[in-house]
């Protein structure tokens, strides 16, 4: 997925959306509770562990893939 992405030229750096990789850490580890507090429909975020081993491993694949930000 992540080649297909970029690929079509999309940047999911958290820094190309005007956030820091903390903020996004933080959403990404509160996603389960948003999901479920919101009533939305079932999906992966139902199921998923999103603990820190994840969103370093995340951020390891995007930025081997898209490079570091430098703004």
């Amino acid at each position: 997925m992540l080649d297909a992405i970029h690929r079509v030229g999309v940047d999911i750096r958290p820094e190309a959306m005007g956030i820091t990789w903390n903020e996004a850490a933080i959403a990404l580890a509160d996603l389960r509770e948003y999901v479920r507090r919101a009533g939305l429909w079932y999906g992966i975020a139902h199921d998923a562990v999103i603990d820190h081993a994840f969103i370093d491993k995340l951020r390891g694949n995007i930025e081997a893939k898209y490079g570091t930000w430098t703004g």
